[in-house]
């Protein structure tokens, strides 16, 4: 495999979308804040003709979802140079074991871990381990919408579930849910997997593409005129808790926040946001 012999002095992001739609995103190789964006189509889910197929051995599963996952790891693998930061991003609308988008995310996760070639199953050839651990590629963020109702599990929940399902060595996964309100959870993993940081924000209200952008600024390059400023806004109440003794939810009830992994807690409200629905609140 070869890789761009380009260097840019400031980290360029790599960006391969499955499914979902995100606004705003820099899509060039100039400037400041170089970034290049594979959008894939949605994907569908197979019929359940086509599913009893595959079960059966009849059928090689679902061939839209396989493309898909061939383009966007040569896109990838085209443009790679060292430094580069890749970065996957989906919206799943069913369960994550049978979400098409999902699976597209985790295949090309798992090619892109292991240094392997999706379209070359037929002329695969054996590697020593130096061509696999060169031909690898690492993985800076993964972001995951969830649209699924069945999904009950908290936001930190799934985070923590990704990091086992996905390749080990993953850095940043956010997880966001907008079902009824936009809810999100940023973890940030150190090498072996420990978490390092996770933020959190409830939202009140519809509002959906200035959180998610404001959600996402630190692994996703956004224009900037499309960019709430909310660093701008000062909380108007802040509260920071650095004893285990006292839990987390003692202070505000919310039982999706896991804080037992961490020693420092900090709690902002906002009020006034622009873009917010409502009195404009964010926690």
């Amino acid at each position: 495999m070869e890789y761009s012999s380009i260097i840019y002095k400031d980290p360029r992001r790599l960006v391969v979308v499955f499914g979902d739609v995100m606004h705003g995103l820099i899509n060039t190789h100039h400037g400041d804040r170089p970034q290049l964006v594979d959008h894939q189509y949605l994907i569908e889910r197979p019929t359940r003709l086509i599913r009893f197929a595959t079960r059966l051995g009849l059928a090689k599963g679902n061939k839209p979802m396989l493309q898909a996952v061939e383009q966007a790891f040569t896109f990838i693998a085209s443009q790679y140079a060292p430094g580069d930061q890749v970065i996957l991003v989906t919206r799943i609308n069913f369960k994550w074991e049978t979400d098409p988008n999902a699976k597209a995310l985790k295949l090309l996760a798992r090619h892109l871990c292991d240094g392997t070639n999706p379209g070359n199953y037929s002329t695969v050839q054996q590697k020593n381990a130096q061509e696999t651990a060169n031909a690898r590629i690492p993985i800076y963020g993964v972001v995951v919408g969830l649209q699924c109702r069945e999904q009950t599990e908290s936001l930190p929940a799934w985070n923590n579930r990704l990091k086992f399902i996905l390749p080990p060595g993953i850095k940043h996964i956010i997880c966001y849910d907008r079902a009824n309100s936009f809810r999100s959870c940023f973890t940030t993993f150190d090498l072996e997997g420990t978490i390092i940081s996770r933020e959190l924000r409830f939202l009140s209200g519809h509002s959906y593409h200035e959180p998610l952008m404001d959600a996402t600024r630190h692994v996703l390059y956004y224009e900037w005129g499309m960019l709430p400023k909310w660093d701008e806004h000062q909380p108007n109440w802040t509260h920071v808790q650095e004893s285990r003794s006292l839990r987390f939810q003692d202070l505000f009830p919310l039982d999706s926040i896991e804080s037992d992994e961490m020693l420092r807690h900090e709690l902002r409200r906002y009020q006034g946001l622009p873009g917010v629905g409502g009195d404009g609140s964010m926690l």
